[in-house]
């Protein structure tokens, strides 16, 4: 064989090579940049939901902790009333 021939088309396959693993990294590319705004989505999705629904639930929780609050202003106060000196008070209160 030639070898003028040989080296021509040993290139040309080469060439050829090259332009496919081009294509082929090219669609890696694009698959890894779609993939990352993929994940930023997906988390803005996560962290929006997560807000939006504590947004949505902080009513309860303030109507909730209002109420613990209560509920220890209350045993604070039957505390106080079963102690002795508690009693003393009462009683001092009823005789004004």
């Amino acid at each position: 064989m030639d070898p003028d021939l040989e080296i021509a088309r040993t290139v040309k396959e080469n060439r050829r090579l090259i332009e496919e693993n081009n294509k082929m990294l090219k669609k890696i590319s694009r698959y890894m940049v779609a993939n990352v705004w993929i994940k930023v989505a997906y988390w803005v999705i996560i962290l929006g939901s997560a807000f939006g629904v504590y947004y949505l639930i902080q009513p309860y929780l303030d109507a909730i902790k209002d109420g613990v609050g209560q509920a220890q202003e209350v045993g604070t106060s039957v505390k106080e009333a079963t102690t002795l000196s508690g009693v003393l008070d009462s009683f001092k209160d009823i005789l004004k």
